[in-house]
């Protein structure tokens, strides 16, 4: 379980990294594509954020928006990848086993 939980970490880490840097150098491409992606969370934010704030132009609460959708879709990218990895060990796990006690 421990090993599962580092694994998902530092997945998640280089996902979110790598998606930040995205980000940066790729600004309008990045959002382009990821912007039907963030749509669900970008309307779960409009709901929880209160009316006042949300006026336009507000720039902080646009990034604090966009920076943690991608930790959000992340994290949930890097349990996919952690769960599907363990499900392909256990399910070749057993051939691998038996062509070795062959």
């Amino acid at each position: 379980m421990k090993q599962r939980l580092t694994q998902w970490a530092l997945v998640t880490s280089a996902l979110c990294l790598l998606s930040l840097i995205a980000l940066l150098l790729f600004d309008r491409a990045f959002l382009g594509v990821t912007e039907p992606m963030l749509n669900p969370w970008l309307g779960f934010c409009r709901a929880v954020t209160p009316e006042a704030w949300q006026t336009k132009g507000n720039i902080l609460l646009g990034l604090g928006w966009l920076f943690s959708g991608v930790v959000i879709y992340s994290m949930l990218i890097g349990a996919i990848f952690v769960v599907s990895a363990e499900g392909i060990k256990k399910l070749w796990g057993p051939e691998k086993e038996a062509v070795e006690n062959e």
